[in-house]
């Protein structure tokens, strides 16, 4: 295994046993606050029972996130396996407190009074859920009564699914669901793409592994939940309506033969005293091994984007010239939030012209009084207008732009649901090996993996790396067009058509881009 997922795995292990820790400290504490004596070994069986009776199930169907612990037991259950766990859970409560109400008339009964009240518990919150599966509509079966409803009777099976995949993109599930992406984007839809088709009677969305989505619709023409609708219109502002920050100083610094690091020129104003660079001066010009690679760092109110170059020559005086350019910007306030990735590519190809005037002219080590000027056209360029020409030699002008894919987007929230699957956005899908080459190592195996049947979730899985990291990695390549995120659409499921479907047939064109990718076998 390799050392990072090594560090993943020990990082996932400590914090579930941390979270057991604590789960057990509070269970304690209650027990003790009711009268149970501190140190008993029965006190001790007590809580461990207690555990496996409310915590672990607990855990187990919300996936270990504490923040799905409300919606079980705020009798607002989401999925019909937290209903059952929220009565479960509720039910193992009320027991072992009923049945600790004998103890003190006879301590030889404790715990086994209150073992026996969470067993009963647990059975009749089982039933209390069984019964409001059926009497609550949320969780009622589907109608089986006939309606209007266009059929989707022959879906291939489930099993079938990776022989499907593996099928020519023209008629395999992922040129339909490309299809229907464009179909979305065309139609400017936004939640519209969303409600389009909506599962009968709040459907359950199972998963395979026992999680479960559910909609909270119950009719044609209801609304998306408000969670959704927020993180749909979350979505539409972070892509569409932010604007890329404003360059708050571009810095010069190189190695001095004589005195080392040092920060030459500050443009538009100096921002990094003696003292101040000293802390990240071995980051500005770093070692050989973290050269001609893009290094970001956060110091105080700024985020620093360089790209530290050593170009080795017998010429220089240690046989080699080092130097960065970098380009700053102010902090985000939103923690997950990168706004100097708009600068990476401009950051790059500074240092490649760089490289390229120092080689053919010594225009670094040589010509350096002419940098403060051109730093400064940059920096007005790039702010005024997104862009700058600058001419250095007859030969050699930079040109720089803010490029129109980076402009007016941001990163996908994050993190993102791991039941969301990724799809690419053009056809063929970039999993060439030469288009394989030029992604990074996580992106390499992530992208013959889209299929757009696979979940985030599912493929972490086949690639056997972290979920959190992939849905990282499913963000980043979503952020850069390559791929879009569109619910995860089950064959077990019961869907009809909303209101929405008569854009299908006002336009004809969609129709039969529909019907030359849609299966009838």
């Amino acid at each position: 295994m390799p050392r990072t997922q090594r560090l993943v795995a020990l990082r996932v292990f400590y914090n579930r046993v941390k979270e057991i820790c604590i789960a057990f400290a509070l269970i304690y504490f209650v027990a003790y606050a009711f009268g149970a004596p501190i140190w008993s070994p029965r006190t001790a069986v007590f809580v461990v029972d207690q555990l496996f009776l409310t915590y672990f199930p607990l855990c187990f169907v919300c996936h270990w996130k504490l923040a799905e612990f409300w919606h079980c037991v705020d009798n607002r259950p989401r999925t019909l396996e937290q209903l059952y766990v929220s009565r479960a859970v509720l039910g193992s409560v009320l027991g072992a407190w009923l049945g600790a109400t004998v103890v003190p008339l006879d301590w030889d009964l404790w715990p086994l009074s209150s073992h026996f009240g969470s067993l009963i518990g647990i059975v009749l919150g089982a039933l209390s859920a069984y019964f409001r599966i059926f009497t609550n509509p949320p969780f009622a079966r589907p109608s089986k009564r006939k309606s209007s409803v266009v059929p989707y009777q022959k879906f291939v099976a489930p099993s079938s699914r990776q022989a499907v995949v593996r099928e020519s993109y023209a008629g395999s599930p992922y040129a339909a669901g490309f299809c229907l992406y464009r179909i979305l984007i065309n139609m400017e839809a936004g939640n519209e793409a969303v409600q389009m088709l909506m599962p009968i009677n709040g459907a359950t969305t199972a998963h395979p592994d026992g999680s479960s989505l559910s909609s909270s619709s119950s009719s044609l023409g209801e609304q998306l939940s408000s969670d959704e609708h927020q993180h749909h219109q979350r979505c539409s502002r972070h892509f569409f309506s932010q604007e890329p920050p404003k360059l708050h100083a571009i810095i010069y610094a190189e190695f001095d033969n004589d005195i080392g690091r040092v920060v030459r020129f500050q443009v538009p104003d100096e921002i990094f005293d003696k003292q101040r660079f000293d802390t990240i001066s071995s980051a500005i010009i770093p070692s050989e091994e973290m050269r001609d690679r893009m290094i970001k760092i956060n110091m105080y109110d700024f985020k620093i984007t360089g790209h530290p170059v050593g170009i080795k020559d017998k010429k220089y005086q240690r046989e080699v010239f080092i130097f960065n350019l970098c380009f700053v910007v102010a902090a985000s306030e939103e923690d997950d939030t990168d706004d100097s990735i708009y600068y990476e590519p401009l950051v790059q190809k500074c240092a490649e012209y760089l490289v390229e005037l120092e080689q053919e002219r010594c225009f670094l080590s040589e010509e350096k009084h002419r940098l403060p000027a051109l730093m400064r056209e940059i920096f007005d360029g790039l702010n005024q207008k997104g862009e700058c020409v600058c001419p250095i030699t007859d030969q050699t002008t930079i040109y720089l732009r803010l490029c129109p894919a980076f402009l007016s987007r941001e990163p996908p929230p994050h993190p993102l649901s791991p039941f969301l699957v990724p799809i690419f956005t053009r056809l063929p899908p970039p999993i060439s090996r030469g288009a394989l080459n030029r992604m990074d190592v996580l992106s390499q195996k992530i992208c013959p993996q889209i299929d757009g049947v696979r979940c985030i979730k599912d493929i972490a899985c086949a690639v056997q790396i972290d979920t959190d990291l992939v849905g990282r990695c499913v963000r980043n390549l979503c952020f850069h067009g390559c791929v879009a995120l569109l619910p995860q659409f089950l064959y077990s499921n019961c869907y009809v058509p909303t209101e929405r479907l008569r854009h299908f047939f006002d336009s004809p064109q969609i129709v039969e881009a529909l019907k030359s990718k849609a299966r009838t076998d």
